[in-house]
């Protein structure tokens, strides 16, 4: 009787260095699987840790700023900035950390919160927003990220993610991990800055009585768009649509000067 070989099907080919591709997608929803319970559960307790971190332990990270010399160019703009960042963290009770003014000489206009009460901006920032109540929105803005505790979960997330990769992946980033995850933190980033936003706009109508002048930053973020479709927008910027964004605190600043 004549020897037939079993039929080995896909073990023949990977003992050959073979992969199918239903041995790859099985890989990849694998990775994914694994990359969606790493986002909703270890996102989670990073997010539930970062509620709870006492403002004493926040404090220890905080960074005293080197304001710019008096014959700095800058000088005169960053203490009209600093005015203001005074007088609007002198109108609410915010949290109890070390809050300061950093400046930072780069031609783009940005603003951005650092954990332990730090709020920077840029040169190219006090060039373009000249008004106060540019400024002032623009500076409340950053204080409602550190008043929702944004900086420090963003931290405790990415502290997490690090971790998670490592163990996953080795040292050795993988590119497809990097990615996904990545994009998921997008739209977590865009509820930060609604909420920011909101605070914001709340705390200029508080520390000025109106909210006129307020949206100089965004109407220029909006005339300097680079003309992506709604849809790419949302989908890759880490920042809310910024006409939608115009039309909800335009909105909002109706109601709040009604009152």
């Amino acid at each position: 009787m004549p020897y037939v070989p079993p039929n080995l099907g896909e073990s023949a080919e990977n003992s050959a260095g073979i992969t199918s591709w239903k041995t790859k997608a099985k890989d990849v929803a694998i990775v994914c699987g694994c990359l969606a319970g790493l986002y909703l559960g270890f996102g989670w307790l990073a997010e539930r840790f970062a509620a709870y971190i006492p403002a004493s332990w926040e404090s220890r990270l905080s960074v005293a700023p080197t304001p710019p010399a008096e014959d700095d160019r800058w000088f005169a703009e960053y203490q009209k900035t600093l005015h203001i960042f005074e007088k609007l963290r002198s109108t609410e009770k915010l949290r109890e950390i070390p809050y300061a003014l950093f400046l930072v000489e780069m031609e783009e206009p940005n603003a951005f919160a650092i954990p332990g009460g730090g709020v920077g901006v840029t040169s190219g920032l006090l060039e373009k927003v000249t008004t106060e109540p540019g400024r002032a929105m623009v500076l409340a803005h950053e204080f409602g990220h550190h008043e929702h505790r944004h900086t420090l979960r963003r931290l405790g997330r990415a502290l997490v993610f690090q971790t998670a990769m490592a163990l996953l992946f080795g040292q050795t980033a993988n590119p497809f991990a990097e990615v996904s995850v990545a994009m998921a933190e997008l739209s977590y980033s865009r509820d930060q800055e609604r909420e920011a936003d909101e605070f914001g706009l709340r705390l200029v109508k508080k520390a000025y009585g109106s909210t006129a002048g307020t949206l100089e930053f965004f109407e220029m973020v909006e005339k300097e768009d680079l003309g992506l479709s709604k849809k790419w927008q949302t989908m890759f910027s880490s920042h809310p649509i910024t006409s939608e964004r115009i039309v909800y605190l335009r909105e909002l600043s109706r109601e709040l000067d009604k009152k």
